[in-house]
């Protein structure tokens, strides 16, 4: 290991005097001007240490830390003896500066020996000749100080420590003594000399907020006010940006100042008078939506970073009422005063324009008329600098656009504006990054609470269902409740039920007409119908046509006859409008009122013929994209549905699970699309619809649903007198109502079934026929009878070669043997299902039989093979979504699981059993919770 030499070992004392060590910039130590060579990188790390405290004892925990400051080594102390010593040997003669004490090293160096040692005492001397007044010997001082920084300090020093604790510290006391140095340098006049000194510190230190202010200062003391008021808004912004903060109250006194001339005085700017309190008055029975003022409490309070709040919503929503009313409550955060202005975006008379709501706003500021520039631009400059400085609030309501709306905001970050509005005012959000709500409809409780508010509590005693019927026939929509409460109001003597009862008989909008345009609620609607462009206003008027509850952007294309791609802005036009949301991704809806007054005007400009080609395309949407999904959820008994009408794009549907994705988002709508089909009178669309659906709901355990449109069904096929739909609608009948547990009803149906395809002479009719009525005899426990159907279904199946169906019922054959005992049968008949439904692709079959196949090796005591088929059967019916048949074979895995001793695994089967049959109401889950008690109970046992 080589030992590094001293440049000089025969020093003398006055090159020992001349020892000078540098830390304010890379570590440097010289003798006599001549530079020492330190050695390796620790042992800098040692003297940076030791110099930063000349005099004084470092203990060896803190050179420790400086060296390491972390993972040590195993003898640290040994270490730095040995750093020491190697230091000594470059110092030379000096070696003897630094002494080893009992706790640590000392290096015997005076303190100006040191360029920071020097700096310190230059900048006490410039702070006393400051507090003497002799502020020319002070600049001097403070200069000479900052000359001694030669950059970064203990830049070359390898220590995390030091880095991290020490030079930050050094950092901050030479800013300290920069903005010293341009205080008494601003006090001396010497502006001019030090602008463009102030200009590049700023630039190193862009949030430093008391150099900008001094920036500000000499730049405006130069003649330069308009680039100091830029420069405001450049920190302003930059705090803002990158740590969500305003500007101190130093800088923002000082641009108030600015502003009228004055940064001598301290005293802020008083530019207007009187302070405007412009609020409308607030509505004596506001009630609900907490949730939405705790959002504005949090915007204005500090919890947000907003300085914007937009709330947006239709007409009719609440939107103005809830801005008067917050705003009342915190009006007196706001002690320079409440602007309050209606722009007119939407209602009677034209819309205000930015320069009439500018002129407005500043003469309500006290600006004299004489004294508003003409210029819109102009108006808006002076109406930011009469605003900069001031916390005032400001409610822009019934804004028409983005435009409008940004001519008017404050520049000052002391300012909140709330913003209402029935469109979206994207391009507003896109640049000023505000805090937007948008207003949904009153839940129940708020419109109960609303018609109590404004009724009285004893009113609506006992008149619990007539208030709901008051809720339901106004959308809960707040205009249209309050309309209805103002009604009840005036004849105070009428029963609310028979308020209800007289509303329900005037059909639509009519049940809300009201003298006063501003609160009829057609032409409040028609207000924003009225700008909506030709495409967009034609789609509001069809989608009038569709049931809801929601609807996708390829539906809505199907209804008006386009391409999606055509469709998409006037979709988004009419959510700029808040005629209709997005309530998810490209899936709209509207409220009853809002289609209510589509119908109508569909009705007024399309006539019958377009409305009726509507309806169809509609119809033909749901119904050929739901049987897209027919190869992905196969049915053996499948159905041909006609070519779609001209216009309509039908949406593909590919593997099973963008199919089972599609049909449960889209299940209520298909469940009322089908209910209005039956209204409509379209019979065709009602029976095929309702057969395309029964996969689906059979799956997902929706039997309720299944029965019931099947019922829909059956009464359009008996009306028009089809005997064949009628045969198909009381199979699937049958089964559903099996599922229920309705025996009596699933029996009644299996009989007419027979009956008809008897009737019929047809051996595919026949066969569907004889497997349902095998499937409810098993359910009410008669095995026998049920394997004799469904060996003729069998038979009939083979005689025809239909072999999907065929497949499927050598699976119900066995499974009926199996039930009554005879597993080889069973085997003999599941195996044969098994090679031809894989044959096809049939999983949904193949799940059913692996399940067949786990009963008959379970009664045969083959325990390892039940369980393995069990499982399979479980995860195939788990892949297909088929809920209830999953549960199925989970239960009988855990028997199979339990018959095996793996109790822990019958636990885990049940336990996932039960919670999948949670939602079906109509199941009794009680047996599987008892099974899982009685593992319990064995498992403790055993432990």
């Amino acid at each position: 290991m080589s030992i590094p030499q001293s440049l000089n070992c025969d020093a003398t004392g006055a090159e020992l005097d001349s020892l000078q060590i540098r830390l304010l910039g890379p570590l440097d130590a010289r003798i006599a001007g001549r530079r020492l060579s330190l050695g390796s990188t620790k042992q800098a790390v040692v003297l940076a240490a030791l110099a930063l405290h000349p005099g004084r004892v470092v203990s060896m925990e803190a050179l420790e830390k400086s060296v390491w400051d972390g993972e040590r080594p195993a003898r640290p102390r040994r270490a730095l003896q040995l750093y020491v010593t190697r230091l000594r040997m470059s110092l030379g003669s000096a070696a003897h500066l630094i002494a080893t004490t009992p706790s640590g090293y000392r290096f015997d160096i005076a303190p100006e020996q040191t360029d920071l040692g020097r700096f310190d005492q230059l900048v006490g001397r410039a702070e006393q000749a400051a507090e003497q007044g002799d502020l020319e010997v002070a600049a001097a001082s403070f200069q000479a100080a900052l000359a001694e920084w030669r950059g970064e300090p203990l830049g070359s020093v390898r220590s995390e420590a030091l880095l991290r604790d020490t030079a930050p510290q050094l950092l901050e006391h030479r800013l300290r003594t920069v903005e010293r140095y341009f205080e008494v340098s601003l006090a001396l006049g010497q502006h001019a000399r030090v602008v463009t000194e102030l200009a590049e510190e700023c630039a190193r230190e862009p949030l430093r907020e008391p150099l900008w202010a001094l920036f500000l200062s000499a730049l405006f003391r130069c003649g330069r006010r308009a680039e100091a008021l830029d420069a405001y808004h450049a920190i302003r912004e930059r705090l803002a940006d990158e740590l969500g903060l305003d500007p101190s109250d130093q800088l923002r006194t000082l641009h108030a100042q600015i502003l009228i001339g004055d940064t001598a005085s301290g005293r802020p700017a008083t530019t207007f008078s009187p302070v405007p309190r412009q609020l409308p008055a607030d509505l004596a029975g506001f009630s609900g939506r907490r949730h939405e003022l705790a959002q504005l409490d949090a915007l204005q309070s500090g919890q947000a970073t907003a300085e914007l709040g937009i709330v947006v919503g239709t007409a009719g929503i609440g939107k103005t009422t809830l801005a008067v009313h917050w705003a009342r409550r915190v009006a007196d955060k706001y002690p320079d005063g409440q602007l309050w202005i209606n722009l007119r975006g939407f209602g009677p008379g034209s819309c205000l324009s930015i320069g009439a709501a500018l002129t407005k706003l500043l003469r309500s500021l006290g600006v004299a008329p004489a004294q508003i520039p003409s210029d819109p631009e102009e108006q808006s400059a002076l109406f930011r600098s009469l605003l900069d400085g001031r916390r005032m609030l400001l409610v822009l309501d019934n804004a028409s656009s983005a435009q409008q709306v940004r001519a008017l905001l404050p520049g000052a970050a002391g300012c909140f504006t709330l913003v209402t509005s029935r469109r979206q005012l994207s391009g507003l959000v896109a640049t000023a990054q505000p805090a937007v709500m948008v207003l949904d409809l009153l839940s129940e409780e708020e419109s109960r609470e609303l018609i109590r508010r404004r009724l009285g509590s004893r009113r609506l005693y006992g008149q619990d269902l007539a208030v709901d019927d008051l809720i339901a026939l106004s959308a809960r929509l707040p205009l249209a409740l309050a309309i209805v409460a103002a009604r009840a109001a005036t004849n105070p003597h009428f029963e609310l039920s028979t308020l209800a009862s007289a509303l329900r008989t005037v059909g639509g909008l009519e049940r809300f007409a009201e003298v006063d345009p501003e609160t009829e609620i057609r032409s409040v609607f028609s207000w924003s119908y009225q700008a909506l462009s030709e495409p967009a206003a034609r789609l509001f008027r069809f989608l009038g046509l569709h049931p809801g509850p929601d609807i996708s952007a390829a539906a809505a294309a199907g209804v008006v006859g386009r391409s999606l791609s055509e469709v998409t802005g006037p979709l988004r036009e009419l959510c700029d409008a808040h005629l209709i949301n997005e309530v998810a991704h490209r899936r709209y809806a509207l409220h009853d009122l809002l289609r209510a007054y589509a119908a109508e005007l569909g009705t007024k400009h399309d006539g019958p013929a377009a409305l009726m080609q509507a309806r169809q395309r509609m119809f033909d949407y749901y119904l050929l994209t739901a049987y897209t999904g027919s190869g992905a959820l196969p049915q053996v008994d499948l159905i041909a549905p006609d070519p779609p009408s001209a216009g309509i794009e039908i949406e593909p549907l590919g593997d099973y699970h963008q199919t089972i994705t599609w049909f449960t988002t889209e299940h209520q709508v298909l469940l009322a699309v089908l209910k209005e089909a039956v209204d409509q009178g379209f019979a065709i669309h009602v029976w095929q619809l309702a057969w395309t659906l029964t996969e689906f709901l059979y799956r997902r355990g929706h039997w309720r649903d299944w029965s019931a449109v099947l019922e829909e069904s059956l009464t359009m096929a008996i009306q028009r007198h089809n005997r064949v739909e009628q045969a198909r609608c009381h199979r699937g009948l049958a089964y559903a109502f099996a599922r229920l547990g309705q025996l009596p009803k699933a029996t009644l149906h299996v009989e007419h079934a027979l009956q008809l395809t008897s009737q019929l002479a047809n051996p595919t009719w026949s066969a569907f026929a004889h497997r349902s009525a095998a499937l409810v005899l098993e359910a009410e426990g008669r095995q026998l009878d049920a394997l004799s159907h469904d060996l003729e279904a069998l038979r009939l199946f083979e005689s025809i070669e239909h072999l999907p169906a065929l497949a499927r019922t050598l699976n119900t054959v066995g499974w009926s043997y199996a039930q009554l005992g005879d597993t080889e049968a069973a085997l003999q008949h599941c195996t044969r299902a098994l090679s031809l439904l894989r044959r096809l692709g049939d999983r949904q079959g193949e799940a059913a039989t692996w399940h067949s196949l786990g009963f008959a090796h379970q009664h045969l005591g083959h325990r390892t093979e039940a369980i393995d088929c069990y499982s399979r059967a479980a995860d195939l019916f788990r892949e297909l979504g088929d809920r209830y048949k999953e549960s199925e074979c989970l239960m009988h895995l855990g028997e199979a699981c339990q018959e095996a001793g793996d109790l822990s695994g019958a636990r885990r089967s049940w336990r996932s059993a039960s919670e999948i049959l949670g939602p079906f109401a109509e199941l009794d889950i009680a047996p599987i919770n008892s099974r899982l008690r009685s593992i319990q109970i064995l498992t403790d046992r055993s432990n």
